[in-house]
């Protein structure tokens, strides 16, 4: 099965930063994690995805490097009308 990921927005600079959105706002309140995540394996794991295929747990948070081998989709935030 192919793995698809959304990516998120959520990253962070260095492994002992903390994660932010795309807009520089910090991870407060609502958090979608998998079970032992964010474990940053291999010290590298700065970006976030949301699996959607495959044997890992659908649609949780998990973090990983942010040059992968495979597509990802992007989720993005747009206003539902204007103004808002």
């Amino acid at each position: 099965m192919t793995k698809v990921q959304m990516w998120l927005g959520l990253s962070k600079v260095n492994a002992k930063a903390e994660f932010q959105w795309v807009n520089g706002t910090t991870l407060d309140g609502y958090t979608n994690w998998s079970p032992g995540e964010p474990n940053n394996a291999d010290g590298h794991e700065l970006c976030t995805e949301m699996l959607v295929t495959g044997n890992y747990r659908w649609n949780k948070w998990n973090d990983v490097k942010c040059i992968t081998d495979y597509k990802s989709i992007t989720v993005c935030e747009k206003p539902l009308r204007e103004g808002d």
